[in-house]
């Protein structure tokens, strides 16, 4: 592949690395002049329709993301039997090797990295995207421990028969929930047990289960449970392992609603602030020895007496012949319950939309939350059932609803060319402002030398930032143009084009017409700092 033209545009330079199901390459995009990340699907898998339609479902879901922690597609494509997608290059390592590098991270390090995890999942999630395969080898670190996730390609659902066969599955299988494992439905709480596990092996340096197979790690995620971080460590405080429990609890009802939810206890340890975790009691179980044993307790109900039993047959017949007709009454109600029409709430603040669904004694439940371009925060998205249905009073309408425009930190593209500069920020979110020029001693020609907002802050996405760009040094100098033989009139534009000053004019006898140059006092071709006064001498018309 090194040395391939892919499309007539994507020059193949060098192999990074490699996976399961693809190799990724280092190419130049001739048409943008940049460096990207090419990632290539193995030969070996060509003739495997799900491994193609799983890679290709990778290129759709990260295709639709824009996020400063998530790595960006530029393009996906196929020449021959080469199927591609085109991604940002980033430079950095693994968080897995990182990990392996320092044992165990800095409790900042780690709630720094976790935090902007979330924030792409988040995004991701927001968007209708579910990773699914969460993993340090999967988050590159940069230098200065920024995160962008990549690999949005795993496959929906897992059974033992994938555990079994995969190439690719143990690397995976260790951070896998264990709805995942059990090929059970995958759900946003999947991505947040399997960041839990990351998180777990960031603080302690490794991992809470063990197994000598795929299906042996799988069975642990789903049986055993894992000791707790502040058992490992007691320098881990218990309010931070009581947050990590809860994100990798067994059921997915017992985490945290959301990612959000995890994201700001994280956050709330971080500052110091006090975190309350409620923790899902385990239930008890009794065991069937228990059980015979009760079953054999003798009763201390005396049947002996004809009498007694018919007064209770008496009364629970009445019983049942008033319970059937109250019944018989409550079920003729319920069922005639009369059809309200949902009115359409969209685009109202959630209050005003509680207001008309309660008014019609309908319920509201806010099922999302996600950023929206246009609609105000706090505003519903969309409602379901939608607007001008029917449905039973007392029935429960569910909305999302908008969080506003996304905040997201500003990419640095300071140092950049114009064109990588408008391409990183359109992927970070962000649109291309004002352009303004300037000159500069130690910036490239066409080069950002600022930006406005500057890198870092936390503002809007579609926020337009404006660049200021390089027109290389500033001239100080300038070759001294030919005067002579031309008018006085066109020796003078000559002079101001040149950026210098045009100063004494004197006259002498010649035998060139009246006004025309007939010497200057610095020969053409001299160095002269801009600005310079030049003097010249021109002819009176008259003969010597």
């Amino acid at each position: 592949m090194i040395g391939k033209l892919l499309n007539n545009r994507y020059l193949i330079e060098e192999r990074i690395g490699s996976g399961g199901m693809a190799t990724v390459y280092k190419a130049m995009d001739q048409l943008l002049d940049r460096v990207v990340a090419i990632k290539v699907l193995n030969q070996d898998d060509l003739h495997d329709e799900d491994s193609i339609r799983k890679f290709r479902r990778e290129a759709r879901a990260a295709g639709s993301l824009s996020h400063y922690n998530i790595v960006g597609v530029y393009d996906v494509g196929q020449q021959d039997d080469i199927h591609y997608i085109v991604m940002e290059l980033v430079v950095g390592k693994t968080l897995k090797e990182y990990i392996k590098q320092q044992g165990k991270l800095l409790t900042s390090d780690a709630l720094n990295i976790a935090i902007q995890i979330c924030d792409a999942l988040r995004h991701a999630h927001n968007n209708g995207v579910i990773h699914r395969d969460i993993k340090p080898q999967n988050i590159i670190l940069s230098k200065d421990k920024n995160i962008k996730v990549a690999d949005f390609g795993i496959a929906r659902a897992v059974s033992s028969d994938t555990l079994t066969k995969s190439k690719d599955i143990y690397g995976s299988v260790r951070y896998f929930s264990p709805e995942q494992a059990s090929g059970d439905t995958v759900g946003v709480k999947s991505d947040m047990y399997s960041l839990g596990i990351v998180i777990y092996e960031m603080l302690s340096g490794r991992l809470p289960f063990n197994g000598d197979t795929p299906i042996a790690w799988a069975m642990k995620h789903i049986n055993d449970d894992p000791i707790e971080l502040s058992e490992i460590d007691p320098n881990i405080p218990k309010s931070l392992s009581d947050i990590v429990q809860k994100t990798i609890q067994k059921d997915p009802d017992d985490r945290f609603e959301n990612i959000d939810e995890l994201r700001d206890s994280l956050q709330k340890f971080k500052e110091g602030l006090p975190v309350e975790i409620e923790m899902v009691k385990k239930k008890q179980t009794i065991s069937r020895h228990t059980k015979r044993s009760a079953a054999k307790k003798p009763s201390k109900v005396k049947a002996n007496s004809k009498k007694r039993i018919i007064t209770i047959v008496a009364v629970a017949a009445v019983l049942l012949l008033v319970g059937g007709y109250f019944g018989f009454t409550w079920i003729r109600e319920y069922l005639d319950v009369p059809e309200i029409t949902v009115p359409d709430v969209t685009e109202l603040h959630l209050q005003v939309a509680k207001a008309k669904f309660e008014e019609l004694g309908l319920k509201v439940d806010v099922v999302a939350t996600r950023n929206h371009p246009t609609i105000a925060a706090n505003h519903v998205i969309s409602q379901s059932p939608v607007g001008g249905n029917k449905v039973k009073k007392g029935r429960t309408i569910e909305v999302i609803l908008s969080e506003g425009l996304e905040f997201g930190q500003v990419p640095d593209v300071i140092g950049l060319s114009k064109n990588e500069a408008e391409v990183t920020l359109f992927n970070a979110g962000y649109l291309l402002g004002d352009i303004f020029e300037e000159h500069s001693d130690t910036v490239a020609v066409g080069d950002v030398i600022n930006q406005n907002p500057r890198p870092g802050t936390e503002v809007k996405t579609n926020t337009a930032v404006d660049l200021v760009i390089s027109k290389g040094k500033k001239q100080t100098n300038v070759e001294m143009p030919q005067l002579v033989g031309l008018t006085s009139q066109i020796a003078m534009q000559t002079i101001v084009d040149n950026q210098l000053a045009v100063g004494a004019i004197t006259e002498e006898r010649s035998t060139e017409p009246a006004g025309v140059v007939i010497s200057q006092e610095i020969e053409k071709g001299t160095t002269v700092d801009i600005g310079t006064e030049i003097n010249f001498v021109v002819s009176n018309g008259r003969t010597p």
